[in-house]
């Protein structure tokens, strides 16, 4: 059950985590392309676009979080420490971007 604040913080960045690595990390890539999710590289920027449902449900970390959310909730309350980890790996890479 979501008690207080902290538990608000702790299911949004493993959801934020979960999104992110969806939509733009490589070890998801596979899944992408299953999911009809092409990719166009402009130089500057990955444009990702997809005509199926699902696909366009992994092209942005916007969209994708809204599902995560809802699968980070329903974790928290069995998994609680399943979801620190993605938790805590979002932190560590939110904050490695302003390290960079």
């Amino acid at each position: 059950m979501i008690n207080d604040a902290l538990d608000i913080l702790v299911i949004g960045f493993a959801a934020w985590r979960l999104a992110y690595a969806l939509v733009n990390e490589d070890v998801f890539s596979w899944l992408r392309k299953l999911l009809g999710v092409v990719e166009h590289d402009n130089g500057a920027f990955v444009q990702r676009t997809s005509d199926t449902l699902f696909g366009k449900m992994l092209t942005c970390v916007y969209c994708t979080s809204f599902w995560t959310t809802g699968a980070m909730i329903a974790l928290y309350e069995t998994l609680p420490e399943l979801v620190a980890w993605f938790a805590i790996a979002g932190v560590a890479v939110y904050l490695s971007r302003y390290h960079e």
